[in-house]
This record gives structure tokens, sequence and C-alpha cells, in this order.
């Protein structure tokens, strides 16, 4: 529980206040501007429309949607060679919502790991403690089942 408040904290905080930290690094004259423009690059997320369901928690929005796709990126990289703020801060806006995203993915892909983890020591607890070491340590929910060997 306490993890998945830290994880959206984290995940909006990301959306909403660094985009402003941004626009005051890289365009300290337009800053309310381009803190704008690069807050409003969450309309990105409108291809969460084209999905069934078109919220899911445990889905990862990048690669599955769009505009988070790596051809969506390359456009993005593409914008930053354009020679006007604006253009510019749609461009850092897209990638670090990209980046954001991504970073919410992978939290997510602990909290599977954390839980199969967990499910596993539960259902056999002499084995299964090393699963869940390795299981935390790799990082994602693929079972890797370590059990001592058989005793002849």
């Amino acid at each position: 529980m306490a993890f998945e408040i830290f994880r959206n904290i984290l995940h909006y905080g990301c959306h909403f206040l660094v985009p402003v930290l941004f626009a005051r690094l890289f365009w300290r004259q337009h800053w309310k501007a381009a803190s704008i423009i690069m807050i409003a690059t969450m309309v990105m997320d409108a291809d969460h429309l084209l999905a069934d369901p078109v919220f899911d928690p445990d889905r990862c929005s990048v690669g599955f949607h769009p505009l988070h796709t790596v051809w969506a990126a390359a456009v993005y990289l593409i914008l930053l060679l354009i020679p006007s703020w604006k253009v510019r801060a749609v461009a850092v806006g897209c990638l670090f919502h990209l980046f954001t995203d991504g970073m919410d993915c992978y939290m997510g892909s602990l909290k599977q790991g954390t839980e199969y983890a967990a499910e596993q020591v539960l259902k056999n607890p002499p084995a299964a403690g090393f699963c869940a070491v390795q299981n935390i340590r790799m990082g994602f929910s693929v079972p890797v089942l370590i059990y001592p060997p058989p005793v002849n």
C-alpha cells in the first residue's frame, strides 16, 4: 500500500512538477509558458483511449500506446532540432513524459516481483526464500525457482 502511494506521488509529481523545474532551467525568460507547454504534453495520454480497458494500473504504457512508442520518441527527438523554444518545450515535455512512464513501468515491475516473491514464500517457505531473493534482485516477476538439489 505504501509503495503504491509513493509510486503515484512520484509518477504524478514528475508529470506536473518536474516540467516547471525544467522550464526554469532551460527557458528562464519564458519559464511560465514553457511550464504550461510541457505540462500540456500530458495530452499525449489521449492515446490511452484507444486501449481496452482505457486504464489498467498494471499495464506499461511505454511501447503499448501509439504516442508512447520508440517511433514517437524518435519524432520527439527530431523536434529538438527545430530552433524554436516552444517546439523544444513540446519535445522535452514528451520525452520526459516517456521517461516518467518508463520509470512507472519499472516500479510496477518491482511491485509485481515483490508480490510474486511474497506469494511464493507463503506457499513454500523453505525453498521459496531463494526464489524471493532472486526475484527481487532481478526486478521483475519472471519465476526463478532455485530449489536445493534433491538428495538421493
